[in-house]
């Protein structure tokens, strides 16, 4: 997935802003909004890509590996994913004036927008300790400007999915659920709107959006306090949200979400005499710190930001090296305990590896390449690599050569090291020379180079 803007986040919400001036568009994404669907795919001979409703078509795609060997792919699998939630726009009808600039301000965590060559400005942040976004809009332009928000529960013709909307005690909210006849689970996620500091009223809504009007007065102010919640955290999120949004106080919201940020900037910090890697560096910790929370999901492919239905290989966790990969710098630059929501799931895969790998005929745990929230794997398929339990060991190593937390390392590190330790003392054979070789396992996916990702997790055993 593709996506050209400004992005923030707090480990749950992901926001991303897209233009014009005059119609802004606030993607919200969200890191537990999973669905358990079979997920359409097409592709032309190539590796397959997303697509739409593939019905009706051959239930199969040829395509070639990377070492050109004609493979097949099922158009339609049923793998779980994480799909788009809500957007919310902002139409400023009265701007002459197209122009837009958006400002990143990775040390605060906030979006900084000037609208219309100067005459709105917007401040944006996803609280990083609330459930919450905080929208401050400005009126510079010096005479009195109307805006027009309205917050949209996406809708794909593909997935007619339930959604609603409304308005409640001067509040306005939507919600969307996932496939109501998913096999394993369901999500529900809602969202309610409050405006302080100006004149507004709601306007109108279906079963989709939810509208209200700003009046902005010269140098006038609006506040928007955006509130989400999911049955991730509580059986009826539609109340929630409405709840949030009625009680939470902005000072507060933003004065810890300074002091959040402030302390992740505190960790440690990276001079170079390369400005590009110092960007990159300075970029990536940011992000980190947007995707994931102790106690929260591990984040997917593309953690909080999918904003459609259709992210590639449906943001799920790969365990060939993807999910691993947000991790590795995180405790050498002294942000550890961003990897626990890491090692929370690789617990819950526990099960589901031991009974894999007595397919190997081993002890221990063996585990696929596709999974889901709480150990669900998303497709039966290790794409002949043994080694995924292995890389994902990095994490658990470096958590334990860095923090030397031996509480954890009892409970939740050392027994999952153990299972992996027993799947290769079982699993590797000796070969003429009493060395031990491991069979039958591809360097890349579904590939005959055998071997090579294997012999890179030789350090780990």
């Amino acid at each position: 997935m593709q996506f050209d803007g400004p992005l923030a986040g707090n480990g749950v919400i992901g926001l991303g802003i897209t233009g014009p001036a005059r119609h802004l568009v606030l993607h919200l994404g969200r890191n537990d909004f999973w669905n358990d669907i079979a997920v359409p795919f097409v592709g032309t001979g190539t590796h397959p890509t997303m697509a739409g409703d593939a019905a009706g078509e051959d239930p199969w795609i040829c395509y070639r590996n990377p070492l050109g060997r004609l493979r097949r792919w099922p158009r339609a699998q049923w793998q779980p994913g994480v799909i788009g939630f809500a957007r919310l726009h902002l139409e400023l009808p009265g701007l002459t004036d197209e122009t837009l600039r958006h400002e990143q301000d990775l040390h605060a965590a906030e979006i900084r927008s000037c609208l219309g060559g100067g005459a709105v400005d917007l401040r944006c942040l996803v609280a990083a300790e609330a459930p919450c976004l905080l929208i401050e809009v400005v009126n510079r332009s010096g005479v009195a400007q109307e805006a027009i928000i309205t917050a949209e529960a996406l809708w794909d013709q593909h997935r007619d999915y339930p959604t609603g909307a409304g308005v409640a005690d001067g509040l306005a909210w939507v919600e969307r659920s996932t496939n109501p006849a998913g096999e394993r689970w369901r999500t529900r996620a809602a969202l309610a709107l409050r405006v302080d500091g100006c004149e507004h009223h709601l306007d109108r809504h279906d079963d989709r959006h939810a509208v209200s009007r700003l009046c902005l007065p010269p140098a006038g102010r609006a506040l928007l306090v955006v509130a989400q919640a999911s049955t991730r955290e509580i059986a009826d999120p539609q109340a929630e949200a409405l709840r949030l949004a009625r009680t939470l106080e902005p000072t507060a919201v933003e004065a810890r979400h300074s002091a959040w940020w402030r302390g992740w900037w505190d960790r440690s910090a990276l001079t170079l005499h390369d400005p590009v890697l110092e960007r990159c560096w300075y970029g990536s910790t940011y992000l980190l710190g947007c995707i994931s929370r102790p106690g929260r999901l591990v984040p997917g492919l593309y953690g909080p930001w999918v904003f459609h239905d259709y992210p590639m290989w449906c943001s799920d966790y790969h365990l060939n090296y993807n999910l691993q990969s947000p991790f590795l710098g995180c405790f050498a630059d002294n942000r550890g305990e961003a990897a626990l929501p890491f090692i929370d799931f690789m617990e819950a895969c526990l099960p589901v590896g031991r009974a894999d790998a007595r397919r190997f005929n081993s002890r221990g745990i063996h585990l696929p390449v596709c999974f889901g929230p709480d150990g669900i794997v998303c497709e039966d398929n290790d794409w002949g690599q043994r080694s995924n339990a292995l890389f994902c060991a990095v994490i658990h190593l470096w958590h334990w050569r860095h923090h030397r937390d031996v509480a954890l390392l009892r409970s939740r590190l050392y027994p999952y090291l153990s299972e992996v330790a027993a799947f290769w003392e079982s699993y590797l054979e000796a070969d003429a020379s009493g060395r031990l070789v491991v069979r039958d396992s591809c360097a890349n996916e579904d590939s005959d180079v055998r071997g090579l990702m294997d012999g890179a997790g030789r350090p780990c055993l």
